[in-house]
């Protein structure tokens, strides 16, 4: 499982971070629109509901932001699954929220192939999954008060178990498993433990083979609650 330790940071409250990983799974900064681009930003603490509203206007300024081409702010859709998509068809996106950070992953839609679970799916399902793509991010906030013994247990692969006995290694492997789910579009509906996500090219019988790259998102000074560990998911097979 490889990781960078330390290499983004999500700057002060307000602020954000730009990179982009191309298709060789590498990371650069600033944003790239042929690319994977990853937007992070630390928002101002607000009580719950203010903050899931600052959250989703956020995500939806960085979309207009991103898109030249727009000549209306997007609207966004959600699969049967809660999968979020751009109706529009060119680009695919996944966010993640955890504490006060949340980030944003966007991709041309021709980017990378889609993987589907089934092949049974209604007209309109298809279409919906189509539209969204196969990108997937999630993001968890060191910190947090959590049973790490009885969530390993529950949740985690034989394999990972060895890897997931820090805070930090816990959360790259937590990380990587929601990315993926999120990514293929079923969301929380498998057996996690079934998911070995230990592995450099991440395989399931249900969901198919993904690639993963997990950063651990540091600052200096920062507060506990403000350093935390980022994961993308995207299909193994590249349509590019």
């Amino acid at each position: 499982m490889s990781m960078i330790s330390a290499a983004i940071a999500a700057p002060a409250r307000g602020g954000r971070v730009i990179y982009n990983v191309d298709t060789q799974g590498c990371i650069r900064d600033g944003a790239a629109p042929e690319h994977i681009t990853v937007y992070i930003a630390a928002l101002e603490p607000l009580p719950a509901d203010s903050l899931r509203q600052r959250q989703r206007a956020q995500v939806l300024s960085w979309l207009a932001e991103h898109d030249d081409n727009s000549l209306t702010p997007p609207e966004l859709q959600t699969t049967d699954l809660g999968k979020p998509y751009w109706p529009d068809g060119r680009w695919q996106l996944n966010w993640s929220h955890s504490q006060y950070i949340v980030a944003l992953a966007i991709a041309p839609h021709e980017f990378f192939q889609q993987q589907t679970a089934s092949n049974t799916k209604s007209e309109s399902e298809s279409e919906s999954e189509t539209l969204a793509g196969a990108l997937g991010i999630d993001l968890e906030v060191l910190g947090r008060s959590r049973s790490r013994e009885a969530l390993i247990n529950r949740y985690y692969h034989p394999n990972e178990h060895s890897l997931a006995d820090t805070d930090l290694g816990f959360l790259s492997i937590w990380t990587r498993k929601e990315a993926v789910v999120k990514a293929q579009g079923m969301g929380l509906r498998i057996d996690l433990k079934s998911l070995n996500t230990a592995t450099a090219v991440i395989e399931h019988v249900q969901l198919g083979q993904w690639h993963s790259l997990t950063v651990s998102l540091n600052e200096p000074n920062a507060a506990p609650t403000e350093i935390g560990v980022l994961s993308l998911s995207w299909p193994a097979a590249l349509a590019l």
